[in-house]
């Protein structure tokens, strides 16, 4: 090619040096160059439309802009959906309040005398008890006087051989339930305090004796109806003095006789000597 001044607007001819306007298929001059400048606007189309919902100029879809490092966006594609839940698995069963085990045990009515009025509560009548107790938080709604002191500390050993002590002694005079035959008034009674007990007030063997409630006076026990809870209860206090015999598995033995005890109990160590399996 020449270094002629080329004309967008002209062909020319190879063979002669004639220039002709150039001219469309239907033979008329164009009125436009041929090659568009590059300020022209571009060709909007029904297609582009749909991504351009304005009037104003045209903007291409999202997933075309470039990213920070020139390359396009990849396509952005819906999150997957979370997975179900799966079915609740319990190797547990819980029993509700309202339908929860029942038991029955027999509390023995008592008056505690006071300065200014008498309190009356029930006692867990509790054979396995070699003392009376009471816990702290029935002693101080009971506005009664505790002596702590150093001693009036003693040490209990429990069903389990654990060892627990006392934190004071309560001295008060009691009054035990009428019932058809006969009453107790004027009563010294003496308790040991702990800060806390699973039956707040328990009379051990001891008193029970000594008023005959338990053979001969047995209508001053009244009956009362418990809920178990999930833990067995076991209200053996001390070393009772007493047992009773029994015959087990065919061979006699002795056994503490605990009437506040929610079940028998059996240690292990005595099951294995035998051959008992556990």
């Amino acid at each position: 090619m020449s270094d002629e001044q080329y004309n967008p607007g002209e062909v020319k001819s190879e063979n002669s040096s004639s220039v002709f306007p150039a001219i469309d298929f239907k033979g008329q001059p164009f009125s436009t160059p041929l090659l568009p400048s590059w300020n022209a606007e571009p060709c909007v189309t029904e297609k582009t439309k749909r991504f351009n919902a304005s009037t104003g100029p045209l903007k291409p879809p999202i997933d075309s802009w470039p990213t920070r490092f020139g390359e396009r966006a990849p396509r952005r594609s819906p999150s997957p959906l979370p997975p179900p839940l799966p079915e609740p698995r319990f190797g547990l069963t819980i029993r509700r309040r309202g339908h929860r085990k029942l038991r029955k045990r027999l509390g023995l009515p008592i008056t505690f005398e006071g300065q200014s009025t008498n309190v009356t509560t029930v006692a867990c009548a509790d054979t396995g008890a070699d003392s009376n107790v009471i816990s702290y938080a029935l002693a101080r709604s009971l506005a009664l006087s505790i002596r702590m002191a150093k001693d009036s500390v003693r040490e209990f050993r429990l069903a389990n051989g654990k060892i627990v002590k006392s934190i004071g002694t309560i001295s008060s005079r009691c009054d035990l339930a009428p019932g058809q035959s006969s009453m107790v008034e004027g009563l010294a009674c003496f308790f040991y305090v702990f800060e806390t007990l699973a039956v707040p007030l328990i009379l051990g063997m001891p008193l029970l004796e000594e008023t005959e409630t338990l053979n001969k006076y047995r209508d001053r026990l009244v009956e009362q109806t418990v809920p178990v809870g999930l833990s067995l209860q076991v209200n053996l206090v001390g070393s009772p003095a007493r047992c009773l015999l029994c015959n087990l598995g065919g061979e006699p033995t002795t056994a503490n006789a605990d009437s506040g005890s929610d079940a028998d109990f059996l240690s292990a160590a005595y099951a294995r000597d035998r051959g008992w399996p556990l």
